[in-house]
Parts: structure tokens; sequence; C-alpha cells
């Protein structure tokens, strides 16, 4: 009967509209990383002695909102933040904050966000826990 619906086609009605909202958006593709790039140390431990800070980094993976765009993952936020934090000439990120799609008061946001402290290590610049000096550059006094 139109204008009279049971609870079973109430129900029907409200998945299938959450199902095709949720339906329409797809998983991100991780991007594929150079050998240099994959070099790139990702941790949540602080880096080791000596490392020199380059600054903060931060990436994040996916697109949209609501049943729009890609689903952003943590493989593909990381491999975004080593490319981000290799631009900088950094070779290791500590993880300061990491958050996934969720959602929020308007839609459910796809991106995964990833940021951190981007640090160099290996340099023979004054570094993070070190009193050394900066040394000059070869030939010059």
């Amino acid at each position: 009967m139109w204008g009279l619906r049971t609870t079973t086609q109430t129900w029907s009605f409200g998945i299938g509209g959450i199902t095709l909202v949720l339906g329409c958006a797809t998983v991100a593709r991780v991007p594929v990383l150079s050998p240099a790039i994959e070099d790139v140390d990702v941790r949540l431990s602080e880096p080791p002695r000596g490392a020199q800070l380059v600054g903060p980094v931060e990436a994040s993976h996916g697109s949209g909102c609501g049943g729009f765009g890609e689903t952003g993952t943590e493989e593909g936020a990381i491999q975004n933040l080593k490319s981000a934090a290799f631009e900088r000439g950094a070779n290791y990120v500590q993880v300061k904050d990491r958050t996934p799609p969720h959602l929020t008061e308007l839609c459910f946001d796809q991106h995964y966000r990833i940021n951190g402290l981007a640090y160099r290590i290996g340099s023979n610049v004054a570094t993070v826990g070190s009193t050394a000096q900066p040394q000059p550059a070869a030939g010059k006094p």
C-alpha cells in the first residue's frame, strides 16, 4: 500500500541507502616508492642520539568525504610520509600523531593523516643531543 511502510520496508530502505553511500568509496592505491625513499625509517620511538632535527613533516592518504572518494590506509600514509621526509633531506621520522578515516559532524572523512618530526642521521653538522660544533666545508678556513 502506498504511503504506509512496514518496519521491514523501512529497515530495507535505510540499509540500502547506507550501502549506496558507503559502497561508492574505494580504497586508495598505495604509492610505490623508489629504493632510496624506502630507506627512510619511520618509527614511534625517539631518533638515535646525534640525529639532526629537520622539522615537522605530515602526510595523508585517501581523499573525499562520505561515500565519495578513496579511503586512506596507514600503509599509504606512511609511504607518503617517507616521500615528504625524503624531499626535506631526512632519513628518520618519529611519528607523533595518526588519524585514521573517521566520522565527523558533516561526513565520514576518508583521509588517513599522519605527522611527526623528521631527522637526518649520519651528518657532520650540529645534532640533537650532541655538543659537536658545525664543521667547515672541506677546503675552506
